[in-house]
């Protein structure tokens, strides 16, 4: 039983490419998808959206905050110098991703 939830955990983060921003996109199409086609829909007999009509638009917001954090949780900005031949040295910040691996050695 715990090796076949292993297997499709691995199977899982293997078609996300290994990376949680491919996996919150995903997700995102798919309930996107979803609120598209409540959006067109009379919800007006469903309590849920009767009595709170702008939850879609409050997901849309949480959404924003959520995809931002988990494009942001792997990088980190670094600082370093280039050589820019008609100026000289200037300095440069980009922004690394520390959760890839280190490439292979030999």
């Amino acid at each position: 039983m715990i090796a076949t939830l292993k297997a499709g955990q691995v199977k899982f983060w293997n078609w996300m490419r290994n990376s949680g921003t491919i996996a919150w996109s995903r997700l995102q199409v798919l309930l996107g998808a979803l609120f598209a086609v409540l959006s067109v829909t009379d919800l007006s007999p469903l309590p849920i959206f009767k009595d709170h009509p702008d939850w879609l638009l409050y997901w849309m917001i949480v959404n924003g905050f959520i995809s931002e954090y988990i494009r942001r949780r792997g990088t980190e900005v670094v600082q370093t110098q280039a050589y820019v031949p008609d100026v000289g040295h200037v300095d440069v910040v980009k922004l690394v991703d520390t959760n890839v691996a280190p490439p292979p050695k030999g």
